[in-house]
Protein backbone atom coordinates (compact mmCIF):
# COMPACT_ATOMS: atom_id res chain seq x y z
CA UNK A 1 0.00 0.00 0.00
CA UNK A 2 2.83 2.41 0.87
CA UNK A 3 4.40 1.96 -2.56
CA UNK A 4 1.10 2.91 -4.19
CA UNK A 5 0.90 6.05 -2.04
CA UNK A 6 4.40 7.18 -2.98
CA UNK A 7 3.66 6.48 -6.66
CA UNK A 8 0.37 8.38 -6.36
CA UNK A 9 2.06 11.36 -4.69
CA UNK A 10 4.79 11.57 -7.32
CA UNK A 11 2.17 11.26 -10.08
CA UNK A 12 0.22 14.14 -8.51
CA UNK A 13 3.35 16.31 -8.25
CA UNK A 14 4.43 15.65 -11.85
CA UNK A 15 0.92 16.23 -13.20
CA UNK A 16 0.53 19.44 -11.23
CA UNK A 17 3.96 20.86 -12.13
CA UNK A 18 3.68 20.04 -15.84
CA UNK A 19 0.05 21.20 -15.98
CA UNK A 20 0.80 24.42 -14.13
CA UNK A 21 3.79 25.26 -16.31
CA UNK A 22 1.77 24.52 -19.45
CA UNK A 23 -1.14 26.68 -18.31
CA UNK A 24 1.22 29.58 -17.56
CA UNK A 25 2.75 29.36 -21.02
CA UNK A 26 -0.67 29.23 -22.71
CA UNK A 27 -1.81 32.34 -20.84
CA UNK A 28 1.41 34.20 -21.64
CA UNK A 29 1.20 33.15 -25.31
CA UNK A 30 -2.33 34.55 -25.40
CA UNK A 31 -1.08 37.84 -24.04
CA UNK A 32 1.68 37.93 -26.65
CA UNK A 33 -0.91 37.35 -29.37
CA UNK A 34 -2.61 40.60 -28.42
CA UNK A 35 0.66 42.50 -28.46
CA UNK A 36 1.86 42.32 -24.86
CA UNK A 37 5.63 41.94 -24.67
CA UNK A 38 6.65 39.26 -22.16
CA UNK A 39 10.28 39.18 -21.05
CA UNK A 40 11.99 35.93 -20.10
CA UNK A 41 12.19 37.05 -16.49
CA UNK A 42 8.46 37.86 -16.45
CA UNK A 43 7.75 34.47 -17.99
CA UNK A 44 9.90 32.76 -15.35
CA UNK A 45 8.42 34.61 -12.36
CA UNK A 46 4.87 34.26 -13.64
CA UNK A 47 5.40 30.52 -13.95
CA UNK A 48 6.79 30.32 -10.40
CA UNK A 49 3.91 32.40 -9.04
CA UNK A 50 1.41 30.16 -10.83
CA UNK A 51 3.03 27.06 -9.34
CA UNK A 52 2.60 28.50 -5.86
CA UNK A 53 -0.82 30.02 -6.50
CA UNK A 54 -2.40 27.00 -8.17
CA UNK A 55 -1.06 24.40 -5.74
CA UNK A 56 -3.73 24.64 -3.03
CA UNK A 57 -6.65 24.42 -5.47
CA UNK A 58 -5.53 22.64 -8.62
CA UNK A 59 -2.99 20.44 -6.84
CA UNK A 60 -5.61 19.29 -4.35
CA UNK A 61 -8.17 18.57 -7.06
CA UNK A 62 -5.62 16.49 -8.98
CA UNK A 63 -4.70 14.58 -5.82
CA UNK A 64 -8.34 13.85 -5.00
CA UNK A 65 -9.11 12.88 -8.60
CA UNK A 66 -6.18 10.49 -8.92
CA UNK A 67 -7.14 8.45 -5.83
CA UNK A 68 -10.25 6.81 -7.27
CA UNK A 69 -8.94 6.97 -10.85
CA UNK A 70 -5.82 4.91 -10.21
CA UNK A 71 -7.70 2.58 -7.88
CA UNK A 72 -10.32 1.96 -10.56
CA UNK A 73 -7.64 1.58 -13.24
CA UNK A 74 -5.90 -1.04 -11.10
CA UNK A 75 -9.16 -2.90 -10.65
CA UNK A 76 -9.87 -2.76 -14.41
CA UNK A 77 -6.35 -3.97 -15.15
CA UNK A 78 -6.79 -7.01 -12.90
CA UNK A 79 -10.35 -7.79 -14.02
CA UNK A 80 -9.76 -7.44 -17.74
CA UNK A 81 -6.05 -8.29 -17.67
CA UNK A 82 -5.20 -5.18 -19.64
CA UNK A 83 -1.80 -3.62 -20.06
CA UNK A 84 -0.35 -0.82 -17.99
CA UNK A 85 -1.78 1.72 -20.45
CA UNK A 86 -4.87 1.96 -18.25
CA UNK A 87 -3.03 4.24 -15.79
CA UNK A 88 -2.05 6.94 -18.32
CA UNK A 89 -5.58 6.72 -19.71
CA UNK A 90 -6.96 7.12 -16.18
CA UNK A 91 -4.77 10.20 -15.66
CA UNK A 92 -5.90 11.74 -18.96
CA UNK A 93 -9.58 11.07 -18.26
CA UNK A 94 -9.29 12.34 -14.68
CA UNK A 95 -8.03 15.74 -15.81
CA UNK A 96 -10.65 15.90 -18.56
CA UNK A 97 -13.34 15.04 -16.00
CA UNK A 98 -12.07 17.69 -13.58
CA UNK A 99 -12.44 20.40 -16.21
CA UNK A 100 -15.77 19.05 -17.48
CA UNK A 101 -17.14 19.01 -13.92
CA UNK A 102 -15.80 22.43 -12.89
CA UNK A 103 -17.23 24.38 -15.80
CA UNK A 104 -20.95 23.93 -14.99
CA UNK A 105 -20.31 24.67 -11.32
CA UNK A 106 -18.26 27.84 -11.76
CA UNK A 107 -19.33 28.78 -15.31
CA UNK A 108 -15.71 29.39 -16.19
CA UNK A 109 -12.63 27.25 -16.71
CA UNK A 110 -10.70 28.06 -13.54
CA UNK A 111 -7.32 27.17 -15.04
CA UNK A 112 -7.07 29.83 -17.73
CA UNK A 113 -4.52 27.90 -19.77
CA UNK A 114 -7.13 25.17 -20.36
CA UNK A 115 -9.69 27.43 -22.04
CA UNK A 116 -8.53 26.50 -25.55
CA UNK A 117 -8.67 23.01 -27.00
CA UNK A 118 -4.88 22.87 -27.18
CA UNK A 119 -4.60 24.04 -23.57
CA UNK A 120 -7.11 21.46 -22.37
CA UNK A 121 -5.32 18.70 -24.27
CA UNK A 122 -2.02 19.76 -22.67
CA UNK A 123 -3.63 19.56 -19.23
CA UNK A 124 -5.00 16.10 -20.04
CA UNK A 125 -1.59 14.99 -21.34
CA UNK A 126 -0.08 16.10 -18.03
CA UNK A 127 -2.56 13.72 -16.40
CA UNK A 128 -1.49 10.94 -18.76
CA UNK A 129 2.12 11.66 -17.82
CA UNK A 130 1.08 11.32 -14.18
CA UNK A 131 -0.31 7.89 -15.04
CA UNK A 132 3.00 6.91 -16.63
CA UNK A 133 4.81 8.09 -13.49
CA UNK A 134 2.42 6.11 -11.28
CA UNK A 135 3.02 2.95 -13.32
CA UNK A 136 6.78 3.42 -13.53
CA UNK A 137 7.25 4.07 -9.81
CA UNK A 138 5.10 1.08 -8.87
CA UNK A 139 7.03 -1.18 -11.24
CA UNK A 140 10.38 -0.01 -9.88
CA UNK A 141 9.29 -0.53 -6.30
CA UNK A 142 8.17 -4.05 -7.18
CA UNK A 143 11.46 -4.68 -9.02
CA UNK A 144 9.79 -5.12 -12.41
CA UNK A 145 11.97 -2.56 -14.19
Amino acid sequence: MKEHLSAWLLAVVVTFVVGSIAQSQFVLAGLEQIGVAISYSSRFYTTLNDLVGLLPGYGTVIAIGFLPAFGFAGWIRKKLQTGLWVFPLAGFVTILTIFAAMYPIFEVTLVAGARSTAGLVCQCLSGALGGVVFTTVNRRIKGEV
